[in-house]
């Protein structure tokens, strides 16, 4: 109850105490019912921005790209649902090398990528749908947060943004020298049922070297220099970085070392090898499935599984990989309603 209403019965004690008194119904105060402005769930670390958004926004904090360790930041966001696996560190046919962003499967070139509410232009090579953002320019240690958009973005930012929007956030006031050197490398044993089903293929298979096998070897070195002007109204912040990347051939992992199919029965994974041989198959006027004799006569033999050709050894199950980035970022507020910026990147 109001302390107003509190008095008030405190006061009509008193008048009874008195005597009786008559009170008519207008002269008691009506109280409006209360309007509930907001609802408030706590107890979850789960951002929704929907709460406040027509569209499904996923936001992604500095705090959890740090606590994964990632030297690019398509590794990130490869883990939310709605990002779909388009170029990146582990892609080896048809690779171009640069990293981009597939929202939903619909294709990189229809998810539109921002810097701060500012497109980000295309990057090069293209691949064979077209020019899409490479997000290899963005440096991971000035990302503060990222916002992705997978619904209605379209009417807003045009047709290049049918399968969403990602805005990255990076931090416009950085102060100071900073270092950031990120270091990991893969370490697998090798055991388990794949051996087996290695052992038992019918066509020659590289053997694998026993025990743990470590490799694939990710450095990453950032250098981050910034300074804020007199008033604290513009900054400007420059950096520069260096990422090498080991390759980690499919040849090098057991469950990779060869292509694996269902067998006839179904009950267990075999190698199932190419269905040439390793310079093709050539096929005569009768009929006859011919290869290349492999001990080297230059010779033709009918050919049969003993000569099937495994194609995994040479894939990379991690594309190597060596990137320099530097730029700088600058504004200044002139006044409340004119922010004058300049941006320059380059990889």
């Amino acid at each position: 109850m109001s302390s107003r209403f509190s008095i008030a019965l405190l006061g009509a004690g008193a008048l009874l105490a008195a005597g009786p008194v008559f009170v008519r119904a207008a002269d008691v105060a009506q109280e409006e019912p209360a309007v509930i402005q907001d609802i408030v769930v706590t107890g979850t670390r789960i951002k929704a921005p929907n709460l406040s958004s027509e569209s499904p926004v996923t936001a992604v904090t500095d705090v959890e790209i740090k606590a994964q360790g990632a030297t690019n930041i398509e590794n990130v966001l490869n883990e939310i649902p709605q990002v779909h696996t388009a170029q990146g560190e582990g892609t080896s046919n048809n690779s171009t090398g640069v990293a981009n962003i597939n929202l939903r499967g619909l294709g990189p070139t229809r998810t539109l990528v921002m810097l701060d509410g500012r497109r980000l232009g295309p990057g090069d090579p293209q691949g064979p749908r077209g020019a899409a953002a490479d997000v290899n320019f963005i440096p991971t240690a000035l990302i503060t947060g990222v916002d992705v958009l997978t619904g209605g973005a379209s009417a807003v930012y045009g047709s290049d943004a049918m399968a969403g929007v990602v805005n990255f956030h990076l931090l416009r006031n950085f102060e100071g020298v900073q270092i950031t050197q990120t270091f990991n490398e893969a370490q697998h044993t090798q055991g388990g049922s794949a051996n087996s089903v290695l052992q038992s293929a019918n066509y020659p298979v590289a053997p694998i070297i026993p025990g743990n096998q470590f490799g694939g070897r990710t450095s990453d070195t950032t250098l981050v220099i910034g300074t804020n002007t007199a008033d604290n109204k513009g900054n400007v912040t420059m950096y520069a970085s260096y990422r090498s990347i080991d390759a980690v051939l499919d040849g090098s992992r057991n469950f990779e070392a060869c292509e694996t199919a269902l067998n006839k029965a179904m009950t267990g994974l075999v190698c199932s090898g190419s269905s040439s041989g390793a310079y093709g198959n050539f096929i005569t006027n009768a009929g006859k499935d011919l290869a290349l004799n492999p001990n080297g006569t230059a010779t033709f033999v009918p050919f049969t599984s003993a000569l099937k050709y495994n194609t995994s050894p040479q894939y990379d199950l991690q594309r190597p990989d060596q990137r320099k980035t530097l730029g700088a970022l600058g504004h200044q507020q002139v006044s409340p309603w004119l922010d004058v910026y300049a941006e320059a990147m380059f990889m």
